[in-house]
């Protein structure tokens, strides 16, 4: 276990935060005993603290005063030890706490330090004489050693002293430590370890000639880089971004909670919470290293704040009086481990907030807690904050103030959605009191479900479902909401057993037998009893659409949303489904008391994911897991389990991978085994393992299976589909989908049936023992037809369409539907026919080329021509003759204009144009389409292209542009001609263009227009999907070619705000979602176009903060100060500065101690 003084200092690790710098002078048992650190690690990580060296060591000068202060756990003597191996000097190493008090003994072993740093000088120990001063013996020998080394030594040492938080004021070692500084010379250095600061560590002489420099427990925390080479190094494997910005934000770069964290992901995958036994360890570290060394009073002090945070000098000073008299000056000074929130309150880092409460325990007796817990319950009713008043109620167990709290906050707890407050209440309260109060009793099991404990929302459902003589009202309504329990929960038969009975308790237009009759409805779906389902969806359906009976569009939407997905999606209606779903968004975004709109928001994300719109669904399921994320759990857990699914589809597997671990940590909340199935094959799609792939996949679809979850059976054999190029057993993938085939069969779920019958024959069509007579395949096709699902070949990702549009074409299946699949897929359709023309059926060939005329795809002409040549039919010959004539013969095509970015001209079928002739000919085009509609007057165009020259002239080169201009649009035609695109009358241009054409500028002013108006209707996924758009054609700046002229500034400048608009509406929705990746690049981008912009510096510095990445957020700040003190001569604006001094304030408030 021992090693020399280099190795020992060369190692940065797991033992360095548990003080195994002092195997020096002691031994590590108590870190071998409890952490077996030798056994997991035998090879060290190596982290150099290059953030903090490279500074030091760049100015370390002899004579310097360098004074390490910081908490327990930060690591500061292995850092001093990497820091001396690196200035590469003689040193040596003064471990207070494990010397003697003795001021001879200390001398001494300075003495022996001395002789290990400067071996040419000849020390010798303290002599005291009889009855002497042992004081004055003591510093004089001192002072002796240091003369003896002024004159005999010329090399230069540095001497540490380690652990000076132990020497009390006014000891005498102060006093060698004081003579030491005082007498600092170019030999000797001194570095101070210390937990506490000090007044004699910052003496006047050395603050005057700038020799003293300072590392502070903030500076000694890790940065989000070092936590991931801390990481990477501890547990010799690498992880993902996500991963260590969660390490990151969990341990707040802590060392010592960092090297615990590193134990769990040794063994277990990231993102696991550090086990109790683990805590265990750190705590025990806490109280030898810190809470041993504080008195009584701050020990109070401390346990109290525990209790009491978030906390704040009000908060205390009114509950602390006889407690404890420490002054909140006094108070704050005593831990390093707090942060201050947003409301100005202060709080703990989560770990060391346990340890103190643990700590409280033993500081107060009985009394004294139940006294703290009373006043505070009392103080946070009046202010009134009941959630936090519920925390100590229920911690003195006074159940029946419990009782009293509730009945009179309850109706504003649950207009406040403070479920989970209620539920914790709900804890303390008795069988009889319930029994007593129905209402309020029907009050906390709504609060539980909603807040996911559907255990105790059963059991007092029952509990009054059972009760006798109860008002027929308030039985009807724990009816429904006992029957909402067992829909949660699966349970459909007993939700058709008790809604049955409230349906015919209650009166025929009550609002109970409605909602009983949604109910019913959705229980016979998932039984797979059509035509029951049909029944009360007719009944529920002629109700909410009733004009005349008095209904809210909440109540209306509340009775029809669940028809959406649980009828229309089966039966393939999706744009009824979408109506449906859309209309309930609207109306439970201004009024939702039933806080439904999370489960409409997650049924919206899951239809996009079936019209393979991921994108879309990504945005509604990341608002679902907001919406859901505190009234709703079940659905949270449910919305973030498929929205990993979604993104790790869409390629964003570390994103995915986070959403994954929230679905994780939430799937309890969901009692079907929905979530659960869902999270397995996300499992599956992140893997690369053949083997675990395969067998995430089983699972999962035994699961779906076993519980007939339909859904998510489909989506197992879907994935297994997708992922088969992953070499899976073609077996397993086949019979996954055909299963998947004949269920949709049996359930007459179309949308189903067709895309597993289009799945099996690709795999026919790719080789595999796999057969889909062309009957099924027609059949499939024919659904495809009749309800309108093209996008089951066109959006599909998985599916090669073409490969399977080739087939049918060549065997002359659905050849009419397949054209027109062909056509929506425009000149690439058209191209692609083209490749396999030849092999076509005569008659095939003459409806593909009346397509191609009818779609203008002039580049067909040589296949028509030789196609007419070779057919011996007349009939044939002379409709692929008709066909070709009109290919000969086209209107004007259309142009594809773009100015964003450089301007280009595509006309007709992809042609770019290229020879423009002159250049005054493409800039006059230019200047029509930024002033179009609007005609430009002959005389407007010469003064901004020919200013300086004559009339004569100028209209000479004029005329002459608008020849080039018209034979570079259309090459051929005649001088005196009329052009298809450039119209002159009476000396006044306008350009004119066929149907068909587009404009960049004028679709991205379109697209813009649109999104944001969205965005101000509170629609925030449409505007998304208009904002993106609109970026994504703004490639550059409009015509960055012609920067420097000036007819194209105002234009340039329009559309740049316009970008900048759209760009700022992006980032505050994604702020609202949560999508930190997107602002992040939204941010950054901004920045590229206003270096100024002092917002989008606001918004960076606040996602980086939300992330726990402190560094970045302060770099962002000093970007923008030296962008605006450089460029503009300004400081950077108050919100801005704000922001700094709260990432800064534990510094400056170590600064302000020292």
């Amino acid at each position: 276990m021992d090693r020399s003084p280099a190795e020992r200092s060369s190692h940065y690790d797991a033992r360095s935060y548990f003080k195994l710098g002092q195997a020096q002078f002691g031994n590590m048992n108590w870190v071998t005993q409890h952490l077996n650190l030798e056994k997991q690690y035998p090879a060290n990580p190596i982290i150099r603290r290059s953030r903090l060296l490279e500074p030091i060591t760049k100015s370390f000068s002899p004579g310097m005063l360098l004074t390490v202060i910081g908490e327990a756990g930060t690591g500061k003597t292995q850092f001093v030890r990497q820091l001396v191996s690196e200035l590469d000097l003689p040193h040596g190493w003064v471990p207070l706490r494990t010397l003697s008090s003795s001021l001879i003994n200390f001398v001494n072993f300075l003495a022996h330090q001395f002789a290990t740093i400067w071996p040419s000088v000849n020390f010798s120990p303290v002599t005291v004489p009889p009855h002497g001063d042992v004081g004055a013996a003591a510093f004089g020998h001192f002072e002796a050693l240091l003369d003896q080394v002024m004159i005999q030594s010329t090399s230069t040492g540095v001497v540490v002293f380690d652990n000076w938080e132990i020497v009390p004021h006014g000891d005498p070692r102060e006093k060698i430590l004081d003579i030491l500084l005082r007498r600092l010379s170019e030999l000797i250095s001194v570095i101070v370890i210390s937990r506490t600061p000090s007044p004699l560590l910052r003496p006047p002489r050395l603050l005057a000639s700038r020799r003293i420099r300072q590392v502070l427990g903030n500076d000694l925390h890790f940065d989000i880089q070092e936590t991931k080479a801390y990481l990477a190094k501890a547990c010799k494997k690498d992880f993902s971004d996500e991963d260590v910005r969660w390490a990151h934000e969990f341990t707040k770069g802590w060392p010592a909670l960092l090297a615990l964290l590193a134990l769990e992901f040794g063994q277990q995958a990231p993102h696991t919470y550090i086990f109790p036994d683990k805590f265990e360890l750190l705590f025990e570290y806490l109280e030898q290293e810190y809470w041993s060394n504080l008195s009584h009073v701050s020990k109070r002090a401390l346990a109290l704040s525990s209790l009491l945070e978030p906390f704040d000098k009000d908060i205390l000073q009114n509950i602390s009086q006889g407690i404890t008299e420490l002054k909140w000056e006094e108070f704050l000074p005593l831990t390093p481990y707090l942060e201050k929130d947003e409301q100005g309150q202060w709080g703990y880092y989560s770990a060391f907030a346990e340890f103190l409460r643990i700590q409280s325990e033993a500081v107060f007796d009985a009394g004294e807690l139940q006294e703290i817990h009373s006043r505070a319950a009392k103080y946070f009713l009046q202010r009134p904050d009941v959630e936090r008043a519920t925390k100590h109620i229920l911690a003195i167990g006074d159940k029946a103030w419990a009782w009293n709290v509730f009945k009179d906050h309850h109706t504003a707890m649950v207009i406040q959605g403070d479920y989970e407050v209620i539920a914790r209440l709900g804890k303390a309260f008795s069988e009889n009191q319930l029994k007593a109060e129905p209402d309020l009793a029907l009050s906390l099991a709504e609060a539980s479900m909603f807040a996911g404990d559907l255990e105790t929302a059963e059991q007092v459902l029952k509990m009054l479902y059972d009760l006798p003589r109860i008002p027929k009202a308030l039985s009807l309504r724990i009816g429904l909401r006992l029957a909402e329990v067992y829909l949660y929960q699966g349970r459909n038969s007993e939700v058709v057993h008790v809604c049955r009975l409230v349906e015919k308790a209650s009166l025929r237009f009550a609002r109970e037998k409605i909602e009983a009759q949604v109910y019913l409805a959705i229980a016979y779906n998932q039984l797979n009893l059509r035509e029951k389902e049909e029944q009360y969806w007719t009944k529920v359906s002629a109700v909410a659409t009733d004009k005349l009976l008095p209904l809210k569009p909440h109540d209306r939407s509340y009775l029809l949303a669940p028809k959406a997905i649980f009828y229309h999606i089966d039966r393939s209606q999706f744009d009824e489904a979408d109506r449906l779903l859309e209309q309930a968004i609207q109306a439970f975004s201004l009024e939702d008391p039933r806080h439904r709109l999370p489960w409409v928001l997650f049924f919206k994300g899951a239809l996009k994911r079936e019209l393979f719109q991921f994108e879309q669904a990504q945005s509604w399921l990341q608002q679902a897991t907001k919406k859901s994320s505190e009234v709703n759990r079940g659905v949270h857990a449910r919305a973030a389990a498929l929205l990993a699914l979604t993104l790790v589809q869409l390629g964003r597997g570390e994103e995915s991978a986070r959403w994954l671990e929230i679905a994780k940590f939430n799937a309890h909340f969901d009692r079907s085994s929905w979530t659960q199935v869902i999270i397995t094959i996300t499992e599956a799609e992140l893997s690369s393992s053949q083997t675990e792939i395969k067998e995430k996949l089983t699972s999962a679809y035994n699961l779906a299976a076993a519980e007939e979850i339909t859904y998510v059976k489909a989506l197992a054999a879907f994935s297994a589909f997708s992922l088969r190029k992953k070499m899976l057993p073609p077996s397993f993938c086949i019979s996954l989908v055909s299963e998947v085939l004949q269920d949709a069969t049996t359930l007459q779920i179309k949308h189903r049936q067709a895309r597993c019958t289009f799945y099996l024959k690709t795999l026919e069509l790719e080789g595999l023992n796999c057969r889909i007579s062309d009957d099924e395949l027609l059949k499939a096709l024919e659904i495809c037809r009749k309800h309108k699902l093209n996008f089951l070949l066109t959006a599909n990702p998985w599916l090669d369409s073409l490969a399977l549009g080739r087939y049918c074409l060549a065997k002359g299946l659905a050849t009419e539907y397949w054209l027109g699949l062909w056509r929506s897929w425009g000149v690439q359709g058209c191209r692609e026919l083209a490749c396999f023309f030849d092999e076509l059926p005569s008659q095939t060939k003459v409806r593909v080329a009346e397509l191609w005329a009818s779609m203008g795809f002039d580049q067909a002409r040589p296949l028509l021509a030789k196609a007419r040549n070779s057919v011996a039919s007349v009939k044939t010959k002379r409709l692929l003759e008709k066909s070709l004539h009109q290919l000969e013969n086209l209107p004007p095509k259309p142009l594809a204009i773009k100015l964003l970015g450089g301007f280009e001209v595509r006309r007709g079928d992809d042609e770019k144009i290229q020879e423009w002739g002159r250049q005054r000919a493409k800039d006059m085009l230019k200047f029509l389409v930024l002033n179009k509609p609007r005609p430009v007057p002959a005389d407007v165009l010469m003064e901004t292209f020919w200013p300086d020259i004559d009339l004569e002239k100028a209209q000479a080169s004029l005329w002459s542009a608008v020849t080039a201009l018209r034979n570079a649009l259309e090459p051929g035609l005649a001088p005196r001609a009329k052009s298809s695109y450039l119209k002159v009358e009476k000396g006044v241009y306008r350009l004119e263009l066929p149907q068909g054409s587009s404009i960049d500028i004028e679709v991205f002013e379109q697209l813009v227009s649109k999104g944001l108006s969205l965005n101000r209707e509170g629609k925030e996924v449409h505007a998304l999907e208009c904002l993106k758009e609109a970026e994504r054609i703004y490639k550059a700046d409009l015509l960055p070619e012609d920067l420097y002229e000036d007819w194209v500034a105002p234009f340039r400048e329009k559309f740049s705000i316009m970008l900048r608009d759209s760009l700022k509406a992006m980032l505050s929705i994604g702020f609202e979602m949560q999508s930190w990746d997107e602002c992040v690049r939204i941010c950054n981008k901004l920045i590229g176009i206003d270096p100024w912009d002092e917002e989008a510096y606001v918004y960076l510095m606040k996602i980086y903060m939300l992330q726990g990445m402190e560094t970045e957020a302060l770099k962002v700040y000093k970007r923008c100060e030296q962008t605006l003190k450089e460029e503009l001569n300004l400081p950077p604006s108050k919100q801005l500065e704000d922001l700094r001094q709260r990432l800064e304030k534990r510094r400056k408030f170590s600064l302000n101690l020292a």
